[in-house]
């Protein structure tokens, strides 16, 4: 909903960098949870290895990661990433909201309100 509200209200060019900010909030976390995966793999036993499941995961991690090698530190740099991404958008979202909604109207866009008090604590 608050999405669609966006694209109804902002120009193309804000449109595009919403939809550019959200491509990539999706990109990191889609490979935070292929990183969180492939750690989950390596803590299985030896005998895994044979199970048919667990060796689909690891080629479709493999696949879907490409080259790099995934650790802890690529996780960190994703959640780092990811959290910019989700401060950008919601301090943009508290100035188009200050330009067209009164200041005691705040509750009109909830996501946005929760992500700010997230962050700023």
């Amino acid at each position: 909903v608050v999405v669609t509200d966006y694209m109804l209200v902002e120009s193309k060019d804000a449109q595009q960098v919403l939809l550019s900010h959200l491509k990539n909030l999706f990109y990191y976390i889609h490979q935070s949870f292929l990183i969180f995966c492939s750690f989950i793999l390596t803590r299985l036993p030896s005998e895994s290895n044979h199970n048919i499941w667990a060796y689909t995961i690891k080629s479709l991690i493999n696949t879907r990661q490409g080259p790099r090698k995934a650790s802890s530190l690529t996780l960190k740099q994703n959640n780092e990433i990811i959290q910019s991404i989700l401060k950008t958008l919601s301090h943009s979202a508290e100035r188009r909201d200050k330009q067209t909604i009164k200041p005691c109207d705040s509750t009109k866009k909830p996501i946005f309100v929760a992500l700010s008090s997230i962050l700023k604590h």
